[in-house]
């Protein structure tokens, strides 16, 4: 099998890289620099004849809440546009596709609600809005599959909130964080053995069009944080302040609250041994 990984320079996508070599698979990896994402899609379609691959997957994404408000053109680009423009490419050829998602296509409004594949979306940011676009979009290709994700933390997400606060708990700094903001997070090296068994080894879900995969443990950010830092050695609790997330004040209102996600496919409802879990910081 051959496998064209887009984004691949992204968290996600170098997750998926360090597995693909431990695995020996053979795969192309690119990155928007390869190819024009801002409306002329020529070389994209040039990678994607030229490798002939049996799969593509999409880890290309824009996804900061206020950033995508503030630049909802390229939200759309590169969230909506570019799934849109491979299907294109792609609709007449054998290859599967697989996109992944976001549990921002939810409201978020209810207090403990968790949502399934079967769930009514509606988001309410600009994010939200264009995932939902591209997974509508994917579900209409005959081989296209959207998996939608709750927070990810892992190996490769040095830049992103968990492992922030983690760092920041392991040099002694003082960090606030909310407990009112709610998912169900999953580590990522276990979504990328997920597809790679489902999708890759054993062609499973191929008749699916629509999977969440998650975890079981329904966490604010503050527990979540509590929980990995009991990792850390000599980490001081007095540093470690619970607030609300109106405490940061935010420039607009639209983060979804309360999130996570369950499935009605038993094996995309992930245990998760936290205390197992390494290479964050």
């Amino acid at each position: 099998m051959k496998i064209l990984l887009l984004g691949a320079n992204g968290s996600l996508g170098k997750q998926f890289k360090i597995l693909f070599k431990s695995k020996n698979v053979k795969f192309y990896a690119a990155t928007r620099k390869n190819f024009n994402s801002n409306g002329d899609y020529k070389d994209l379609k040039k990678i994607i004849e030229l490798f002939n691959p049996n799969l593509i997957i999409n880890c290309i994404a824009l996804t900061g809440l206020v950033y995508c408000e503030n630049e909802p053109k390229l939200a759309n680009q590169l969230n909506y546009q570019i799934p849109f423009k491979i299907i294109k490419i792609i609709k007449n050829k054998n290859i599967r596709f697989i996109h992944f998602s976001s549990e921002a296509v939810f409201e978020g409004k209810k207090p403990k609600k968790i949502y399934n594949e079967r769930s009514m979306s509606n988001p309410k940011s600009v994010y939200g809005k264009t995932k939902l676009k591209a997974d509508k979009c994917v579900m209409r290709y005959k081989k296209g599959i959207v998996i939608r994700i709750p927070l990810l933390f892992g190996p490769t997400h040095k830049k992103q909130i968990v492992a922030t606060l983690l760092n920041k708990i392991k040099r002694k700094k003082k960090v606030f964080i909310a407990d009112d903001v709610y998912s169900t997070p999953v580590y990522s090296p276990l979504l990328c053995e997920f597809i790679y068994e489902n999708f890759i080894r054993k062609n499973n879900f191929l008749k699916k069009k629509l999977i969440h995969f998650t975890s079981v443990k329904f966490l604010s950010l503050y527990d979540l944080i509590i929980l990995l830092s009991k990792k850390i050695k000599g980490r001081d609790l007095s540093k470690i302040v619970r607030v609300k997330d109106e405490f940061f004040k935010p420039e607009l209102d639209i983060k979804p609250k309360n999130l996570g996600l369950k499935s009605i496919y038993s094996k995309c409802n992930q245990k998760i041994d936290f205390q197992k879990i390494d290479g964050l910081i």
